[in-house]
């Protein structure tokens, strides 16, 4: 993860009922963007840890985490109000039995705990962590970071990383072929498996069905879970993606100074200063 400013932390410690909950704000700027990140804690449970900042992982309790950004100017810009929009929706995207929608972090972090406490005859605590951060930004191109990590019972947790590219200029998604040239997949997937043979240690003449990787037509193929860095393309496979989970996930990481040939010159990749 590459930090793009340092961040003044307020650290606030709350203390704990029933339910109890947390807000802080952290302040940043990542070049001419402005921005807060938004946290929330709560837990809530039969046996919830009183003391701050305690561990519940033995405790018959639901704790939730929520931490995004949201940027400054979206009373006068709507751009800025589209990107926060998009970043609040996809960080709060929950849905109970009843169809309700979390329209905040607190009521994000309620919907869980509550889901909790209707369990019968629940045995083990339930966590929810979840993350929305900004990995890179110029004047074309936000790169989001969403992470989260669950657990509900269950052999063991959920864990998933998701990458969103966003214009700065429209506030709208953008996509691979947004900002590679026309026909890049042949070359871009044989620079990938390159890299990712090396990466895994994996010789040139072992299958990466072999090796335990799996993927459509057994022929490496990047995904769309892509982000834009000061370094290069990473692309981010999340667990059962292409193995199985003891083999957990992969990252890999493709330099522009691999791929010079496919960037767009009109496309916003051409605008990244990579990273000496």
């Amino acid at each position: 993860m590459y930090r793009l400013a340092t961040f003044t932390r307020l650290i606030i410690l709350c203390s704990a009922t029933l339910l109890t909950g947390c807000n802080s704000t952290d302040t940043a700027n990542a070049g001419n963007l402005a921005y807060q990140t938004i946290s929330h804690q709560k837990q809530g449970g039969k046996d919830c840890k009183t003391e701050p900042l305690a561990s519940n992982e033995d405790g018959l309790c639901a704790s939730v985490k929520v931490r995004y950004p949201e940027f400054d100017g979206a009373d006068t810009n709507p751009i800025i109000k589209q990107i926060n929009q998009f970043i609040s929706e996809e960080t709060l995207n929950y849905e109970v039995e009843d169809g309700k929608q979390a329209e905040n972090a607190e009521e994000l972090a309620s919907l869980f705990i509550d889901e909790y406490l209707k369990q019968p005859d629940i045995s083990t605590p339930w966590s929810l962590d979840r993350a929305m951060e900004l990995v890179f930004s110029n004047d074309q191109i936000l790169t989001l970071k969403f992470s989260e990590f669950s657990y509900m019972g269950g052999a063991h947790p959920a864990s998933g990383q998701t990458y969103y590219l966003l214009s700065r200029q429209s506030g709208k998604p953008y996509k691979l072929s947004d900002l590679l040239n026309n026909g890049y997949e042949d070359e871009l997937n044989s620079i990938g498996e390159r890299i990712f043979r090396a990466d895994k240690k994996i010789p040139a003449n072992e299958t990466l069905a072999d090796a335990g990787y799996e993927f459509p037509n057994e022929h490496f193929a990047v995904n769309d879970n892509v982000g834009v860095t000061p370094e290069g393309l990473v692309f981010y496979f999340n667990s059962y993606e292409i193995a199985p989970y003891a083999l957990g996930p992969t990252e890999l990481v493709i330099h522009y100074d691999d791929i010079p040939n496919l960037i767009r010159a009109d496309g916003p990749l051409a605008t990244v200063k990579p990273k000496s």
